[in-house]
């Protein structure tokens, strides 16, 4: 499973820019307090070039802080035979508002976004034109819960990618992804699948919200 998929920010994002039409909504605050964290499992690598060994076993997202617009988030994670993921126990600063990670850094398909966006609402930075595709009720751990789901694509003569997000609409997390990337050059064309799910959280964001 490739090292990749746990990264913070996204390395195919300046391919998906398109225009912008959306602004963003009032109150762009977050929805999350320290102490919660979300767990990701369900590890799925399918494709050339993807290495049997190092597979992921879990990796965890917990929230340190909380300060104005800004959420610090540290990660951890642990392969299947025991060993830490590089960078585990680093910290990261999102801001759900301007879309920036430690102030200069641009991210996109992150593991955070404002809390209580609804369907047509722009996910930042608007510049990548990146909107909530859909909002709507599914079930993750046994409850009920109301998510955002953001769908891009992109093709060219070379490639095609695709990446769908869920994010929990109350708190603005991440709850699953998947990742498919073709290589159209190849004969014939190759296709490499990545996803993974969450298979714990705090109770706090368990709680039944619609």
């Amino acid at each position: 499973f490739m090292v990749r998929v746990y990264n913070t920010g996204n390395a195919y994002a300046d391919s998906n820019k398109v225009a912008v039409t959306a602004g963003l909504p009032l109150g762009y605050i977050p929805g999350v307090s320290v102490g919660q964290y979300v767990k990701y499992g369900n590890f799925v690598g399918v494709g050339p070039g993807l290495p049997a060994e190092n597979v992921l076993d879990w990796l965890k997202t917990e929230v340190v802080a909380v300060s104005g617009k800004e959420v610090t988030l540290r990660t951890s994670g642990q392969f299947q035979n025991g060993t830490a993921t590089p960078g585990s126990g680093s910290s990261t600063t999102y801001n759900v508002e301007t879309g920036m990670m430690n102030g200069t850094v641009v991210y996109t398909y992150g593991p955070i976004i404002a809390a209580n966006l609804n369907e047509g609402d722009a996910i930042p930075p608007t510049s990548y034109g990146y909107t909530i595709n859909k909002t709507e009720t599914r079930t993750y751990l046994g409850v009920s819960r109301s998510v955002n789901i953001l769908n891009t694509t992109y093709s060219s003569a070379d490639y095609a990618n695709r990446w769908t997000i869920i994010y929990d609409k109350a708190s603005g997390m991440q709850l699953e992804m998947e990742f498919e990337w073709t290589n159209k050059t190849a004969t014939p064309p190759t296709t490499i699948k990545t996803g993974y799910s969450v298979i714990e959280t705090a109770r706090a964001l368990l709680r039944r919200r619609k």
